[in-house]
This record gives C-alpha cells, sequence and structure tokens, in this order.
C-alpha cells in the first residue's frame, strides 16, 4: 500500500479538517496522498496532498444539494436525480481507475460508496458512532426531533420508541431508489437500508469508547480510534484581546458550519435577555450585515479559538458535531446542545446522560425555558463537576501524541495489513 486518496464533503469545516489530518499522517508517513473536494473550504486538502478536481462537482455541490445534504433526516438519500448521480460516480469511476489508490478514506462524500465498490478499491468511513448501524441495532437512536413520525411519536415509552425507530431504520430503503437503480446498472448489490450507504470496508468511529459502553463487542471491520481534534492554530481575536477583565459571566456560542441562520439569529435574541458577555463566532453562517444590531455585549469573531474559549467562559452553546462536542468537552464546563439534525441529536443524548450539559430541541428555544436553563447550568454545581469528570475521561486523547489522526492512521494499516 503506497497510495491513499481522501474524500471531503468540503462545505463542512469540521470533517474536512479530519480528513485532512488523516491526509498529512499518511504523507508524513511516506505515502503518496491524493485528495478531492470542492468547497468553502477545500484548500485544507491542499497540503501535502495532490488534489484533483472534479469536473461534476460545482454540479454536485451546489447550494440546494447542500442544504439537503445537511438535512438528511428530511432527505434521507433522495436528493439526486438518477442522470446526477450517474454524472458524478461515473467521474468517481474514471478518476479512481486512473489514480489506483490502494485505499479511500471519506467522512461524507457517499457518492464513493457506489464507485469505490464498482472499482473494487477498499472504502473507509470516518464518522462518529452514531451513525453506524451498531447503534441502531442496540435500539439507542431516538426518532428524530425535528422530523418527527407521529406514528413513532405516539409511542409514550422512549425506550420502546427508539427501539422500533432503530429497527424501522435498519429496514427503510425508501429514499435510496435513484442510487439502487444506479448501483444495478453497475451490477452492484443494493442498499438495504438507507443506512447502507454509510457502512464502508472498514469503518473508524472517531468517538471516546469510554462514552460508548453499550458496544463491548464490535464487527471485525468497526474500531474507535479517538476523537479527531482540531489543531488549527487559530489566532484570539481582538474582542477577547481587549477584552477587560470583568465579573460578569460569560457565554461563548459556536453553531460550526452546519448551523443554521434562522435558529442561530433566534438564540441571539434570546441571550439578549440573558445577563453576560456573549462571545460569537459566526464562522461561515453570517455576514457583516447580519451582527450589526446587537448591543454592546456582543462580541462578534469569525473564529475562535474553541478549546481555550471553553476553558475561559462559563457556559458555550454549541450544535451537536462531534468535533466541537467533544473539544467543547475539554474546556470542563457546562454547555447547551442545540442539535440541527438527528446524528447531532444523537452525540449530545449520548453526552447528556453524563450531566455535564442541557439538550434543547428548536421548539425550546422560548424566553422562559432558554433563561431558566441557562441559570440551571450555571448555578447547580453539579453540572460543572460532572463537566469535570468528562474532561478527564476525553484528555488523555488530546493529550496522547498531540494528533490523534496518528491513532486513525495506524488503525487503518493494521486493519488491511492483517486482512492481506
Amino acid at each position: 500500500m503506497n497510495k491513499v486518496l481522501v474524500a471531503s464533503a468540503a462545505y463542512n469545516w469540521a470533517e474536512t479538517h479530519r480528513m485532512a489530518a488523516i491526509g498529512k499522517e499518511f504523507h508524513k508517513r511516506g505515502f503518496k496522498v491524493y485528495s478531492i473536494g470542492k468547497g468553502y473550504y477545500e484548500h485544507l486538502l491542499k497540503e501535502d496532498m495532490i488534489h484533483v478536481e472534479l469536473n461534476a462537482d460545482s454540479m454536485w455541490y451546489s447550494q440546494e444539494r447542500i442544504h439537503k445534504l445537511m438535512h438528511m433526516d428530511e432527505y434521507g438519500n433522495d436528493y439526486c436525480t438518477k442522470s446526477e448521480l450517474k454524472l458524478i460516480v461515473s467521474e468517481e469511476i474514471e478518476m479512481l481507475q486512473k489514480v489506483k489508490p490502494d485505499i479511500v478514506i471519506t467522512g461524507y462524500r457517499t457518492t464513493l460508496s457506489l464507485s469505490c465498490r464498482y472499482v473494487k478499491i477498499p472504502l473507509v468511513w470516518v464518522l462518529s458512532a452514531v451513525v453506524s448501524p451498531i447503534y441502531f441495532k442496540m435500539g439507542l437512536a431516538t426518532m428524530p426531533e425535528r422530523t418527527p413520525l407521529e406514528y413513532i411519536k405516539n409511542i409514550k415509552d422512549k425506550k420502546m420508541q427508539a427501539k422500533y425507530y432503530s429497527t424501522l431504520a435498519l429496514k427503510n430503503n425508501a429514499t435510496s431508489k435513484v442510487w439502487n437503480e444506479i448501483a444495478k446498472e453497475y451490477g452492484l448489490e443494493s442498499l438495504k437500508s438507507d443506512l447502507d450507504i454509510f457502512n464502508g470496508d472498514y469503518n473508524l468511529m472517531s468517538d471516546s469508547m469510554e462514552l460508548f459502553e453499550e458496544f463491548s463487542e464490535l464487527p471485525p471491520n468497526y474500531s474507535f480510534c479517538g476523537p479527531l481534534f482540531n489543531y488549527e492554530q487559530i489566532t484570539l481575536p481582538i474582542c477577547v484581546k481587549n477584552y477587560k477583565k470583568s465579573s460578569n459571566r460569560k457565554i461563548f456560542i459556536s453553531m460550526g458550519s452546519s448551523g443554521e441562520k434562522k435558529i442561530f439569529l433566534k438564540l441571539l435574541e434570546l441571550l439578549k435577555h440573558i445577563d453576560a458577555d456573549i462571545f460569537i463566532s459566526t464562522t461561515s453562517i453570517f455576514e457583516q450585515n447580519d451582527i450589526l444590531d446587537f448591543p454592546n455585549n456582543f462580541y462578534f469573531a469569525k473564529a475562535f479559538p474553541h478549546k481555550e474559549m471553553a476553558e475561559w467562559v462559563d457556559l458555550s452553546i454549541i450544535h451537536g458535531g462531534q468535533g466541537t462536542v467533544y473539544t467543547t468537552i475539554l474546556g470542563g464546563k457546562p454547555f447547551i446542545g442545540i442539535p440541527m439534525f438527528s446524528e447531532q441529536q444523537y452525540n449530545l443524548e449520548n453526552i447528556e446522560k453524563f450531566g455535564s450539559c442541557i439538550r434543547m430541541c428548536e421548539t425550546d428555544l422560548n424566553t422562559e425555558f432558554f433563561k431558566n436553563s441557562v441559570e440551571k447550568l450555571l448555578k447547580d454545581n453539579s453540572y460543572l463537576e460532572n463537566a469535570k469528570k468528562l474532561r478527564e475521561i476525553v484528555l488523555p486523547y488530546y493529550k496522547e501524541d498531540k494528533n490523534t489522526s496518528t491513532t486513525a492512521v495506524s488503525n487503518i494499516l493494521e486493519y488491511f495489513i492483517k486482512k492481506n
């Protein structure tokens, strides 16, 4: 094995960082590393890698499709026509046959589940444990809060409801019709469920295994590699450097690159009623015009060093993105999580049981409930103590090597060396 291809849906900041870190680690070990991915963060895939441009990416990563990809609970795999899917899969096949990588690694480029299988190149998925079929087989996947199914919602027992939904998800391939039509044309096995698209020849779960006690026995092609932290150096913004020491409570807001502007703005309106200094990471969600009409205790910047901010403030408010959740845990402070879709919902539900955070859904964003939740997290000392305990569980993954992508790469290599 001497050639590796890493692929990212480069509109997503966290995923592209993870893929870039893995690619760089393979490069350090002497591999020839190729990359594909088009979007706002594709520049991250060009350092120490040969970046391959695909013409079909411009068509595929349209704003409309990105919206659907980020609302999987609503659309599932139903976000393309047959001709669109065939165009990008055929171009991927042509690229794979030309580059001839020994393995392909992705975090969210779903089309590779067809193209790699056709070319017979092993595909490695790097995803949260909550997306794995294991999570669903254990009946842990609750019904998505933002797109509830009424006939499941009526099951009052929450464990029974989750078990029923999980079982249904493992059998339902209703949104994979187009994918199965293309699979048939290429002589490939059809997707038995909509989740099968995320199942690779080898699957790395980028989580702390200590937080998933239910996963006692894993299939041979699954393993944990630990959280993949972002080690990019982000300078403290001027608003923090010039901040005058104060006894005011401090709150940090980071909704990643997958946050919805509508929900984000609603959250900021509620924060106007909270007596605290508010620090907000705008990422790619807000433009300058969106943040003009806010009081002086609101401090905006494109990006903050997340770990340092989570340690410094009294409370964080985040979406449920995997990287954001783990980095917030490193801060050792309580937090509120507002998921945008089911994967984030499950990430937060898994952490909520440790008593260090409160998970909210969109309907919880009303003045009274939100204010009471903020006060509860800041005044009930048990949340802070639990946050400190959780930090101690996760911290070794951050300290171990200053780059847990080394563990991911080692796991990948070990699996394929043993297999061959």
